[in-house]
């Protein structure tokens, strides 16, 4: 399979990109997937772990992203970078596991970088086929962190002032007590307010969100 032939197969979200990706405390974490050749990332939902595997791609102009257990795991050591995604819906399978292991050894004295993405802590993580375990400790970990409110609610004004929006008074107060504390979820929200406002030609005010986000 070609880069070309796969980019058409594994497209990337082109809206998970660092010009929206707010780093906060995980500088240390991005460089560590930039430059080790075998990274097992990890972290709680919605951190933002996707988001940074896609953005971590679209830099990279021979770079794959797989999230589907199903998908043939042929040889990728001609791409700079393969990643991994939901590794948890991988996990306890026995076949895909097999497969996980057969791109590992693959990959073995090329220069491709490998990142495994999951909840998970490597150590943490069940296996039921023992090599895969064993090759789990040569990945070196890395924690993905949610981002602290003030980071979040940073974000959120970013996004607006990128769209060219005016947030009504209160409007930042307002919501985040409201929705869940994480990168995700904030970048999801904006979206659904965007589209709203969009859609319906209003300011976006407190009013104005309750309604789009029925929320009280």
């Amino acid at each position: 399979m070609s880069v070309s032939d796969s980019r058409l197969t594994f497209n990337l979200r082109r809206d998970y990109s660092f010009r929206n990706f707010r780093t906060g405390p995980n500088a240390s974490a991005i460089e560590s997937c930039r430059s080790r050749s075998r990274v097992w990332l990890y972290g709680a939902k919605n951190v933002g772990k996707s988001h940074l595997l896609h953005a971590l791609c679209e830099e990279i102009e021979s770079a794959i992203y797989i999230d589907n257990p199903r998908a043939e795991l042929a040889s990728y050591s001609a791409f700079d970078l393969v990643c991994v995604d939901h590794l948890d819906n991988w996990l306890g399978d026995r076949p895909f596991e097999l497969a996980l292991h057969a791109l590992y050894e693959g990959l073995v004295g090329a220069a491709t970088r490998l990142i495994f993405c999951s909840q998970n802590h490597p150590a943490m993580s069940t296996f039921v086929h023992p090599d895969l375990r064993s090759r789990s400790v040569l990945f070196h970990p890395v924690e993905l962190i949610d981002l602290n409110d003030d980071d979040l609610k940073a974000l959120f004004a970013e996004l607006a002032v990128e769209k060219g929006l005016t947030l009504g008074d209160g409007v930042i107060e307002y919501l985040f007590p409201r929705i869940p504390p994480a990168q995700q979820d904030v970048l999801s929200t904006f979206s659904q307010i965007d589209r709203a406002s969009y859609s319906q030609g209003r300011r976006i005010t407190v009013p104005f969100v309750k309604k789009a986000l029925d929320l009280d």
